[in-house]
């Protein structure tokens, strides 16, 4: 997964100890685990590392290493690192072979991300790491004091039975719970109407200042740099294909 090098020595040892822990209990799990319930199972190790990186991330703002700031910028950017590493590890569609060569689905990937991302965020452990977020800013203020920092490390039974994410065909009458993404999916499908191709819509919503989808792994690139980009280019690609139907 991530380098979490920003983190005291002390709290890179408790993350890799939670790791191997949550890797150890999903190698006894897996055996005998029909494919549907996979997903699940993959999302309760995501959760269980990612949880362990919030927890000493918290003790870090508590502790004066990192601001509150920080601290959210940190957590944010690992959700997303913590979900491709760790499928890319252990998920099966992660680990194919093909021709003696690792391969990976970039859609199944990007499928997965997007279930996830919003699993974790509506969580009771991401509520209680919202609350002590707070505790730390006030602390900074001299509002009120930091709080205990017990972001509890989740066991994720909700995810082994969720059945993971449903295909993207399946999807699209949800797509309205967000309305910023459901705004920005329907200008792109309006500029597909008029015939504009992916460079020249990339262009527009550069100029428009568009946000990128919030569970992008390129939404830290400008769209057209992201659509040029060797890595995520691909990827822009499908997006905006999507978005366009």
């Amino acid at each position: 997964m991530a380098d979490l090098s920003p983190l005291p020595a002390r709290s890179l040892s408790r993350v890799e100890s939670a790791r191997a822990q949550a890797e150890r209990d999903f190698i006894e799990k897996k055996s005998g685990i029909p494919e549907k319930a996979m997903d699940g199972l993959v999302a309760e190790y995501i959760h269980r590392v990612f949880f362990a990186f919030v927890e000493e991330a918290c003790k870090a703002g508590r502790e004066g290493h990192w601001t509150a700031k920080q601290v959210r910028q940190h957590v944010e950017s690992y959700l997303v690192v913590a979900i491709d590493g760790g499928f890319d590890e252990v998920h099966p569609s992660g680990n194919l072979r093909m021709g003696g060569k690792r391969y990976l689905n970039p859609f199944v990937k990007d499928l997965f991300r997007d279930w996830l991302i919003p699993k974790t965020r509506q969580s009771p452990e991401w509520r209680a790491y919202l609350e002590e977020l707070s505790g730390i800013a006030n602390s900074e203020t001299g509002d009120a004091p930091a709080g205990d920092g017990r972001v509890e490390i989740p066991n994720a039974k909700p995810f082994a039975s969720a059945g993971g994410p449903k295909p993207a065909g399946r999807q699209r009458g949800r797509r309205g719970k967000d309305p910023e993404l459901q705004k920005l999916r329907d200008k792109v499908r309006r500029m597909h109407r008029e015939r504009l191709t992916q460079r020249d819509m990339c262009r527009q919503l550069n100029k428009d200042k568009e946000p990128r989808p919030p569970a992008a792994a390129w939404r830290h690139l400008t769209w057209f740099e992201a659509l040029t980009d060797r890595k995520y280019g691909r990827s822009v690609r499908k997006w905006l294909s999507e978005a366009s139907k």
